[in-house]
């Protein structure tokens, strides 16, 4: 089951008289159920060694890390198909 992107949400920029400028904000697609798995996820025995191999962070940074649980997300899996190997596929 793919979660369906959210409707758009729209804030109020600026207002000045009669005119106003509307700007899209930015939703995240991410759950806190997520964040609970994926924190547990970087507890897992091979992803704590390969983190601490990569101490230069030449292979992950948290830029890439955040890029993880966003493909986790938008991929529509679920909490329960959060693994190891989808961790290192990512």
């Amino acid at each position: 089951m793919l979660i369906p992107d959210p409707e758009p949400v729209w804030v109020v920029e600026y207002l000045c008289g009669l005119k106003m400028k509307l700007k899209r904000q930015c939703v995240s697609l991410v759950l806190p159920e997520h964040h609970e798995v994926f924190t547990k996820l970087l507890e897992d025995s091979v992803v704590k060694r390969f983190l601490a191999w990569d101490k230069d962070l030449k292979v992950s940074d948290k830029y890439l890390l955040a890029m993880v649980i966003a493909y986790f997300s938008r991929a529509g899996l679920f909490a329960w198909q959060y693994r190891r190997i989808h961790f290192f596929l990512a």
